[in-house]
C-alpha cells in the first residue's frame, strides 16, 4: 500500500550557516540545527512530464515542539526532478520558473484579491505557537543531492531580502506518495441526486464515485483514493446515465457535460468541494477533460480522460457493475454556488494531508439512499 515509507530514525543533524549577515531573523545566524526530513512525491504535478515533490527540512525546536504547538523554522523546497520516480532522485538543482526536471521553484509572494497574501515556490516557513508568522521566500541558489545509503541535501539558497545562506543536510528522509492511482480504482456507486435547472431546460443530476478497494462507499471513508465525478445528463424516461461524450466545463449549465472541481461556502462559512474532484492524501480539483460512457445495464465502460487544474492527466478506462441510488434529500437540487478558484490553487500545493482525510461536500453520510435500479 502507498502512504509512508518510513526509512528509519534521523541520527545526524545538520546546521544552516550564515554567510552574510545584514539583519536579524529567526533564520540567521549559524545554530539552527535541521533535524529531520520528509517529501512527498505529488507525481507528474503539472503536466510536464516530471516528478514534482514537496521537500521539507525541519529545525530541532519545530520538530521537538509538541504537535499542536509547533515552533521553529522549516525549509520548503518545491522541486521537479526526471519523470517516473517516487522517491527524489540525486542531482544538482537549480531555482528557476520553468518547472523543468532538476529545478526548484523560485519562491513568491502573490496578492490575492481580498488583499491577503498567498505564498507559493520554495521558502522559509517561521512557526511559533501552532502558527506560521513568517514566510521568508527562496529566490535563488542552488540545492545538491546525494545518495549513498542516508541523504545529503546541500547548497547555497539566497533569500528576498538578499541574504544567502549556506547549509548541509545528511541523514533519513521520510517519504510519503500523494499522487493518484487511478489503476486502484475497481469499485463505484451513482447518486441520482434529481432534475436541476440548466441552461435551455432540466437536466439530470448525478453524482459518480470511484474508488480503491480499502474504501467504505458508504461513507467514503479508508485509506484508498477516490474519485468524485459531477454529471449532467439529459432527462429521460427512466433517469438514467445516457451514453455519450460528456466534457468538462467550467461552472456547466449544459446537459452532456461534468462540472469542473471548485469550492464553495455554507451558511456557516465552512468551505466544502463541489464539482469533479479526485483524493489521494492531497486533492486534486478536475478542470478540463472529458468521459465517454457506454452504459448496458448496471455495467458501465467509462473512458476517462481527465485533466487537474495544475496539468496533471488522470486516465483511466474502467469497466464496472454499478448500484444507482436515490437521494431522498436531493430532489430538485441546484447546483452550489462556487467561491473563487484560486482557493483550489492556494490549498493543493500544501503539505499532504492525514491519509483518509477529506473534506467531500454530499449528503451520502448518515443519509437516506433508496436504491433505484
Amino acid at each position: 500500500m502507498k502512504r509512508l515509507f518510513n526509512l528509519g530514525v534521523l541520527l545526524l543533524t545538520v546546521s544552516l550557516v550564515l554567510i552574510s549577515c545584514k539583519k536579524k531573523s529567526p533564520v540567521d545566524g549559524s545554530d539552527i540545527k535541521l533535524v529531520a526530513s520528509e517529501t512527498t512525491y505529488l507525481g507528474d504535478f503539472f503536466g510536464k512530464n516530471t516528478s514534482v515533490y514537496d521537500l521539507y527540512l525541519l529545525d530541532d525546536k519545530f520538530e521537538s515542539s509538541p504537535k499542536e504547538n509547533k515552533t521553529g523554522t522549516v525549509l520548503y523546497f518545491d522541486i521537479s526532478g526526471p519523470a517516473g520516480n517516487s522517491e527524489i532522485q540525486p542531482g544538482e538543482y537549480r531555482a528557476t520558473t520553468d518547472r523543468k526536471a532538476y529545478t526548484f521553484q523560485r519562491g513568491e509572494r502573490v496578492l490575492n484579491k481580498d488583499n491577503t497574501y498567498s505564498t507559493y515556490g520554495s521558502y522559509f516557513e517561521i512557526w511559533k505557537n501552532g502558527e506560521i508568522v513568517e514566510y521568508r521566500i527562496i529566490t535563488s541558489g542552488t540545492l545538491i543531492i546525494e545518495k549513498s545509503g542516508n541523504y545529503t541535501v546541500k547548497g547555497i539558497i539566497t533569500t528576498g531580502d538578499n541574504i544567502p545562506h549556506r547549509f548541509t543536510y545528511r541523514g533519513v528522509i521520510d517519504k510519503f506518495d500523494a499522487s493518484p492511482w487511478p489503476e486502484t480504482l475497481s469499485k463505484g456507486e451513482i447518486d441520482y441526486k434529481g432534475r436541476v435547472d440548466g441552461e435551455n431546460a432540466e437536466r439530470n443530476m448525478f453524482n459518480i464515485y470511484l474508488a480503491s478497494d480499502d474504501v467504505n462507499l458508504s461513507d467514503l471513508s479508508g485509506d484508498g483514493d477516490i474519485l468524485v465525478i459531477e454529471l449532467y445528463a439529459p432527462i429521460n424516461i427512466d433517469n438514467s446515465i445516457v451514453n455519450g461524450k460528456y466534457v468538462v466545463e467550467f461552472d456547466t449549465k449544459k446537459s452532456m457535460t461534468i462540472m469542473d472541481g471548485f469550492q464553495y461556502q455554507d451558511d456557516n462559512k465552512n468551505y466544502h468541494d463541489g464539482g469533479t474532484w479526485y483524493y489521494t492524501s492531497k486533492k486534486f480539483p478536475i478542470a478540463e477533460g472529458e468521459m465517454t460512457v457506454d452504459v448496458n445495464g448496471n455495467n458501465y465502460n467509462l473512458d476517462i480522460r481527465f485533466v487537474t487544474e495544475t496539468g496533471m492527466k488522470i486516465e483511466r478506462v474502467i469497466n464496472l457493475n454499478m448500484q444507482t441510488y436515490y437521494s431522498a434529500s436531493a430532489a430538485k437540487n441546484k447546483p452550489a454556488k462556487r467561491v473563487s478558484r484560486d482557493l483550489n490553487r492556494n490549498n493543493i500545493r500544501k503539505k499532504a494531508d492525514s491519509p483518509g482525510t477529506r473534506n467531500l461536500s454530499n449528503d451520502r453520510v448518515n443519509n437516506q439512499r433508496v436504491i433505484v435500479r
